[in-house]
């Protein structure tokens, strides 16, 4: 006879702390962002780069860059999830809640579509 486990359901709520308009590059902004899961965890991630670039805007961790031997430099992540799955479901659940803050707050900054879609998903934690 197989064990049927049911897996514990877990909320998980998005709240933006703070959106920061920028023009540096493809960065159009930076979000702080509070996660809270019911355990309760609350996790805040910080300047987290709203980015644009050939009619397409997306979310990423903040980087830092490291100088590579051929003198390029390659950008590193402050902080992501350890898989990337969960970092691309992250952002895309982060990308409705931005869009609907950016409704809220025009003045701030200038709303559109993103990359990414949401997906129903909740985190493993």
């Amino acid at each position: 006879m197989q064990r049927h486990e049911e897996k514990e359901k877990r909320e998980v709520m998005i709240e933006i702390l703070k959106y920061e308009k920028a023009d540096k590059n493809k960065i159009i902004g930076y979000v702080d962002v509070k996660v809270s899961v019911t355990k309760p965890t609350e996790f805040i991630f910080r300047r987290i780069a709203h980015l644009s670039s050939n009619d397409k805007k997306w979310l990423n961790y903040p980087s830092y860059p490291k100088q590579m031997d051929d003198g390029k430099p390659q950008y590193l992540r402050y902080a992501e999830f350890q898989e990337d799955t969960l970092n691309k479901k992250f952002f895309e659940l982060l990308a409705v809640e931005l869009k609907s803050y950016l409704e809220k707050y025009p003045v701030q900054a200038e709303k559109d579509n993103f990359v990414c879609p949401v997906n129903e998903w909740e985190l493993p934690f």
